[in-house]
């Protein structure tokens, strides 16, 4: 069996509508960060999501993980992720570049196309083709990163690279680890395909049903010759700890209002 980590995950919720609230919120996820890190947890994520005042406040995770770099030593900085077909391929390979100098080498990929209609309208990109610009932003992402500050040229429907040489590089080489993250089937195919780590939701399929995609992912690997062995899952499972159960049950309260916001942010207008 693989080795079990634990590690956080962050949406930055504010309930709330105060500045105050949302600079508290600030303060104590960096001070979690390192009491994290002291602790022995093996990695600390952030999404990021736009426009979703409450649900998530987490638009610039890598800002906030080049700051969090300078207060820990050991954790993992996780980008959980980075929703590549709004972003032009060097503006995400300079900053992650950057964060991987800050940190020393500690960085997590994550890597997304985004499921809110909202973003996808704002940011003027055709959400059914999103997985398509997805794929062609990443590879051009880890091309760069693999040229080692060697001139790129590149054209997709959404950005040019004319012969540059982008900086700063990363530490880890050829580039930090890379996690995908997907609630359907054929995403976590894509990932296999491409033999990239795997990022999950319990919540919305149930154990069972996660289990047999699993095994269609770790199938899928083998199949197009990546070492299963070698590929991690990670499934974002909500945990509340208390002294008692009426604390606990108290605290539901927060995590209805959090899946409510959740249904909200991803389904459709209609």
């Amino acid at each position: 069996m693989s080795e079990l980590r634990f590690g956080i995950l962050q949406e930055l919720e504010v309930r709330g509508r105060s500045q105050d609230a949302e600079r508290t919120m600030f303060a104590n996820v960096v001070e979690q960060a390192r009491l994290a890190d002291e602790l022995g947890f093996e990695s600390y994520w952030f999404v990021e999501h736009h426009f979703t005042r409450g649900f998530s406040h987490s638009s610039a995770p890598d800002l906030l993980l080049a700051a969090i770099s300078q207060v820990t030593r050991r954790i993992r900085l996780g980008l959980g992720v980075v929703l590549l077909p709004f972003v032009h391929p060097v503006r995400v390979a300079e900053r992650v570049g950057t964060l991987d100098v800050l940190s020393n080498g500690r960085v997590e990929l994550g890597t997304g196309r985004g499921a809110s209609p909202l973003e996808y309208q704002a940011f003027q990109r055709p959400f059914e083709h999103s997985r398509e610009i997805w794929e062609d932003h990443l590879d051009a992402v880890l091309e760069i990163m693999r040229a080692d500050s060697g001139e790129v040229t590149r054209k997709g429907t959404y950005y040019e690279i004319p012969g540059v040489s982008v900086l700063p590089r990363v530490v880890q080489k050829p580039h930090p680890p890379v996690w995908v993250a997907s609630t359907s089937l054929d995403g976590f195919v894509a990932a296999a395909k491409l033999g990239h780590h795997l990022l999950c939701m319990p919540i919305l399929k149930g154990i069972d049903e996660l289990a047999e995609d699993v095994a269609v992912y770790r199938k899928t690997l083998s199949e197009y010759g990546h070492d299963p062995a070698a590929a991690r899952v990670a499934m974002l499972v909500p945990w509340h700890l208390a002294t008692t159960r009426a604390e606990a049950d108290e605290a539901a309260d927060a995590v209805l209002w959090y899946i409510r916001r959740q249904v909200n942010l991803v389904a459709p207008p209609d």
